[in-house]
């Protein structure tokens, strides 16, 4: 049976190496210290860039795989999104407006209606704004 991991154990078994060797660099308290951390230091940033550059070799093309294919998608749903939103701002504005004018139409007809004829009033343009949606 063949190993597919891309890292393998020689890889992980150097960072437990270069982990404890850096730890030891750190204890800094002369000058040849901070000169032997420094190159620690180098020496880490120069194996995690080439670590970087590999793993992009290995996921560049996935990711341009994934951008063609939803550059494709956004061209079906860009144009719908568009109308989505639309016309939800329409519907709200719509229904705002209707709401305006109920409440208008009941303040105005309150001196001479009853109490059940505002509610039988309320409810029927309730009803008939609920059939206008559908």
């Amino acid at each position: 049976m063949t190993n597919k991991n891309i890292v393998t154990k020689e890889d992980l078994s150097l960072v437990e190496t270069e982990v404890s060797l850096a730890e030891k660099a750190a204890q800094i308290k002369t000058d040849v210290d901070v000169e032997n951390a420094a190159e620690v230091l180098i020496s880490l940033k120069t194996q995690v860039d080439a670590i970087e550059e590999k793993r992009k070799e290995y996921t560049q093309p996935a990711q341009e795989t994934i951008d063609r294919i939803n550059d494709d998608f956004k061209q079906l749903t860009k144009p719908r999104m568009s109308y989505i939103t639309m016309l939800k701002e329409k519907i709200v504005e719509y229904v705002s407006i209707r709401k305006k004018e109920i409440s208008s139409k009941a303040f105005q007809s309150m001196p001479t209606c009853s109490l059940h004829s505002l509610q039988n009033m309320l409810l029927e343009l309730e009803q008939s704004l609920h059939s206008s949606r559908m």
